[in-house]
């Protein structure tokens, strides 16, 4: 019979993690070149897992919606969620009835919409120009390339 010792069911998700990571890291690099050019390996890697350890903490957790979360953080700025200007992106992080998927297709919208000229925003006023219900919005523009 085959056993698996602790360690090494250990190592399985620590090694999914790293090998993420990476692929986040080569994703980023060649969408947003000029936003991490400045960035040294060692700095992109930090950037990386302290966007997963923010993202967690909005209950995102699933690679598409984490890379997407590092990307909005690229373009707003890593404090997106905290600052002024981007006042709209704490009310749909912190909204308890939208799931992860739903979170990350707000912000992108909003994102695209205001950028860091949505102060006062209703983020959720959008919804309104969406052709389909909110719970059936279209996340092909959410750039899952990075799991293949």
């Amino acid at each position: 019979m085959f056993k698996i010792r602790n360690e090494q069911a250990e190592e399985f998700p620590r090694r999914a993690i790293l090998e993420f990571e990476q692929q986040a890291i080569e994703y980023l690099t060649d969408i947003y070149p000029e936003e991490v050019c400045c960035f040294t390996e060692e700095q992109l890697l930090t950037f990386v897992r302290l966007s997963m350890a923010k993202a967690n903490s909005y209950e995102i957790v699933l690679q598409p919606n984490l890379v997407e979360f590092m990307a909005i953080q690229l373009e707003l700025g890593q404090d997106f969620d905290t600052n002024p200007q981007t006042d709209w992106a704490i009310e749909v992080l912190t909204a308890g009835s939208l799931n992860e998927t739903e979170k990350i297709a707000y912000l992108r919208d909003c994102t695209d919409r205001f950028g860091l000229d949505g102060a006062g925003e209703d983020p959720f006023e959008i919804v309104d120009a969406w052709d389909e219900d909110p719970n059936e919005i279209d996340l092909d523009d959410l750039d899952d390339e990075v799991l293949s």
